[in-house]
């Protein structure tokens, strides 16, 4: 909020600079701290401890987990992944947060658990007739068998797999959301010598790097 803010500020002042009225721009001299993370960040450790609790949990949850993990997707985009977005051994997707369309390999796999893109997409394949990799086996709320599980839900979900595996906080500290799943990616991506920096979408190696402290028009193509 507080960068936005002083983006805002920095473009009014220019133009009230650029018209003469002020000889310089006030705004651009404030020094802004930097925010301190105060959500934990997520280790494979805990991760599997959450995943092996959420197999008393629908089976759409696993899915949910494996695919967040494995292609970095956020949680929108997660819950927006469709069969047929499969094309020539690639799963198409389209980031709702920066429009970014990516072509991801099926054959991408993630060392450290030994899952590949391919096989958690055979993993979405039950028996429940579905358009989507993540959707409802059974009647819940509103929603019927084979129906896309909403982002909202996704979070509950992990929140309460997160619950079940007792996953302790720090003092000062929040607990992991589904987010830190794409920052637990790019980490393990960067261990076994993969730069993951195209697969999460990110136009620049400075954003990626974030997610590495302790805490567009066309297709990309990503490799594998």
């Amino acid at each position: 909020m507080a960068q936005s803010l002083r983006t805002t500020l920095v473009e009014l002042f220019g133009e009230i600079a650029a018209a003469g009225w002020v000889a310089v721009n006030p705004i651009e001299v404030i020094r802004l701290e930097a925010p301190t993370v105060r959500r934990a960040r997520l280790t494979i450790d805990d991760f599997l401890k959450m995943y092996r609790a959420a197999a008393d949990l629908d089976p759409w949850v696993q899915r949910s987990m494996e695919l967040g993990l494995v292609t970095l997707q956020r949680r929108e985009d997660v819950a927006r992944m469709r069969f047929r977005d499969e094309e020539s051994g690639r799963l198409r997707v389209e980031q709702g947060k920066t429009d970014t369309r990516l072509r991801i390999p099926f054959t991408l796999r993630l060392h450290a658990l030994d899952w590949s893109l391919e096989e958690i997409i055979r993993r979405c394949r039950d028996p429940v007739l579905s358009r989507h990799l993540v959707h409802h086996t059974r009647h819940q709320g509103r929603a019927s068998p084979g129906d896309s599980v909403h982002p909202q839900t996704i979070t509950a979900a992990f929140r309460e797999a997160r619950a079940l595996a007792g996953i302790p906080i720090e003092p000062g500290r929040t607990p992991p959301t589904y987010h830190e799943l794409r920052s637990l990616g790019i980490r393990l991506y960067q261990q076994q010598g993969y730069n993951p920096q195209a697969l999460a979408g990110h136009k620049d190696a400075a954003t990626t790097a974030v997610h590495t402290d302790s805490r567009g028009a066309e297709w990309i193509d990503v490799a594998a």
